[in-house]
C-alpha cells in the first residue's frame, strides 16, 4: 500500500421513480475508483489527489462544475464533497456566499442564527382556536413566528445493534417557528438509518396531538428529540399543549422539556453566511461526482486488515470516489445545446468532424476522408442520397463541433466550405490541398478554448 483500484461499469438502482431523462435512471454508468491506505495522511493524500483530478477531468469536458461540502450519508465517513453542475433541471440545491468562498449542498450548509435570550417567564396555557399551524398562531396572539416553538415529526427507522433488526420509534424534530427542517440533518442527528413523515395515528400513540403537540409533559422513553440550537438558545417560546385549541405560552428547554440539542435547520436564500456574514444563495445542481473520505468503515466490516511492521492487524483505511457517466453527458447536452440541436465541445464529441458531401463523384469525398482519418482526425462521413438541407439540419442536431461541405460550385474553385458549430457566424473556407493542416490548427485552436476556461482548485486536510 497505497492502492487504487478502479472500474467504468453499469450499475442498477432500485428508484420507484426515475426522472430527469437521464439524470435519474435505474441503469446507468458509473466510475469508481477506491484507495486504500495505512493512515489518515495517505488518504489525505489520495483524496487530494482525486479532488484535483476531477476538476481536470470536469474541465476537460467543458462542463462547468463547483465543488460543494455534502452529507457522507449511507457511505459513511466524515469528509466527503460533491462535483455540481448549476442548472435549474437540478435536483440538489446548492448554498453559497458571492462575499466568500462558502458553498456546500443544503443537506448540511450552514448558517448564523440570530438568537433571542431572555429572563424566563412561568409556563402559561392559553386557549387558541382553530390554531393548528404555526402561521395561524403567530396571526391569533399578534407575535413573530420566531416566537413559537414548531415540532415536526417523523416515524424513524433503526438497526438494532444487539440483534440486526430494525425498530422504529418516532423523531420529534423541535426548530423555531420561523426556520424550517433539514430532513437530512434531522435524520444525521437522530442516528437513524430512514426517516418519514408519522401517521396521525402515531403521534396519537405517544400522546401527543396533530396541530397542538409537543413534547411538553410527553414520556420521552419511546421518542427521540432533536431540538434545534435556535430553540435551545432562544426563551419563552410559544409551543403545543397537546390539547385541540390550546398552546402553552413562555415554554423554555431544559426547563420545561429537553432533547439532543444539534443544528437541523434548512438554509435559505438571504440567511447569513455563518463564515463571513453576507447574504447567501440558493441555485439548483445535478451531482455529476462525488468523493469520499470512507476511513474504516467497510474494512472493519468486511475484515480488510492490514499488518504493520511490528506485526499488529489493523483496519485499512479507504476513501471512495466515483463519476456519473451517463448523467455527465445529460448535462453536456443541457449546457451545449440550441434550437438546431447539441453543441459538443471538441474534447467530447464523438467525432470531431462531420463531413457532408453534395458532390456526384463519390471518389473525391472518399479520398478526402481518408486523407482526414489518415491524419487521426476523426470524421462521420455523410455519404446519403439527401438533400443538403436534410443534411445540414442533421449536422446541427448531431452537433459536431465541425462541419466540412463539399459542394460543386466550391470545388471548381479547389476549396472546401468549414462551420465551426459553436459559432455559426463564422463561415470558413479552405484550400482542398490543405484542408489537413488547417483542420489540425482549427481542432488545436478549439481544444484551447475548452482547456484555457478550466477552473481548478485544490483540497488540504484541516490542521
Amino acid at each position: 500500500m497505497p492502492q487504487l483500484v478502479y472500474q467504468i461499469q453499469t450499475k442498477w438502482r432500485d428508484d420507484p421513480r426515475p426522472r430527469a431523462g437521464l439524470i435519474r435512471v435505474r441503469e446507468f454508468t458509473m466510475k469508481d475508483s477506491y484507495s486504500f491506505d495505512i493512515d489518515q495522511a495517505g488518504l489525505d493524500k489520495q483524496y487530494a489527489a482525486h479532488y484535483l483530478a476531477y476538476f481536470k477531468i470536469f474541465g476537460r469536458t467543458g462542463l462547468p462544475t463547483i465543488v460543494v461540502g455534502a452529507d457522507s450519508g449511507m457511505m459513511g465517513g466524515k469528509i466527503s464533497h460533491e462535483y455540481m453542475y448549476l442548472s435549474p433541471i437540478g435536483e440538489d440545491t446548492i448554498i453559497t456566499c458571492d462575499s466568500c468562498s462558502y458553498t456546500a449542498n443544503r443537506q448540511v450548509a450552514t448558517f448564523r442564527k440570530e438568537h433571542f435570550p431572555e429572563a424566563m417567564k412561568e409556563l402559561e396555557k392559553v386557549h387558541t382556536p382553530e390554531c393548528p399551524t404555526i402561521e395561524a398562531l403567530a396571526e391569533y396572539l399578534k407575535i413573530s413566528t420566531r416566537q413559537t416553538a414548531k415540532a415536526v415529526f417523523m416515524m424513524g427507522t433503526f438497526i438494532d445493534d444487539t440483534n440486526g433488526e430494525e425498530e422504529q420509534k418516532l423523531v420529534v424534530g423541535v426548530i423555531r417557528g420561523d426556520l424550517e427542517i433539514e430532513e437530512n440533518k434531522l435524520q444525521n442527528a437522530a442516528k437513524a438509518n430512514a426517516l418519514r413523515p408519522a401517521h396521525s395515528e402515531e403521534i396519537l400513540a405517544a400522546g401527543i396531538v396533530p396541530g397542538y403537540g409537543s413534547v411538553i409533559g410527553i414520556r420521552q422513553d419511546k421518542i427521540l428529540v432533536i431540538a434545534d440550537d435556535s430553540v435551545a438558545k432562544s426563551n419563552n417560546l410559544v409551543a403545543g399543549a397537546n390539547e385541540e385549541g390550546y398552546h402553552y405560552l413562555n415554554s423554555n428547554f431544559t426547563r420545561d422539556w429537553n432533547g439532543t440539542v444539534a443544528d437541523i435547520a434548512s438554509a435559505q436564500a438571504g440567511f447569513t453566511c455563518a463564515e463571513c456574514g453576507g447574504a447567501l444563495k440558493s441555485s439548483k445542481g445535478v451531482e455529476v461526482g462525488n468523493i469520499f473520505q470512507l476511513g474504516t468503515r467497510y474494512s472493519e466490516s468486511m475484515d480488510c486488515y492490514y499488518q504493520d511492521e511490528n506485526g499488529i492487524q489493523k483496519p485499512v483505511i479507504m476513501g471512495s470516489y466515483g463519476i456519473g457517466v451517463g448523467r455527465l453527458l445529460a448535462c453536456l447536452a443541457e449546457e451545449y445545446h440550441d434550437e438546431l440541436g447539441l453543441n459538443l465541445p471538441v474534447t467530447v464529441a464523438p467525432y470531431q468532424v462531420h463531413l457532408v458531401s453534395l458532390v456526384k463523384d463519390a471518389e473525391i469525398a472518399e479520398e478526402l476522408y481518408r486523407r482526414l482519418t489518415d491524419a487521426g482526425i476523426t470524421v462521420l462521413y455523410d455519404d446519403r442520397k439527401e438533400s443538403a438541407g436534410v443534411k445540414f439540419a442533421d449536422a446541427d442536431l448531431i452537433g459536431l463541433p465541425i462541419r466540412i461541405t463539399l459542394g460543386n460550385r466550391s470545388l471548381k474553385e479547389g476549396k472546401v466550405e468549414v462551420k465551426v458549430r459553436s459559432n455559426p457566424d463564422e463561415q470558413l473556407s479552405f484550400d482542398l490541398a490543405t484542408l489537413v493542416d488547417k483542420m489540425r490548427v482549427l481542432i488545436k485552436r478549439l481544444e484551447n478554448q475548452i482547456t484555457d476556461s478550466m477552473h481548478l482548485e485544490e483540497w488540504k486536510p484541516e490542521k
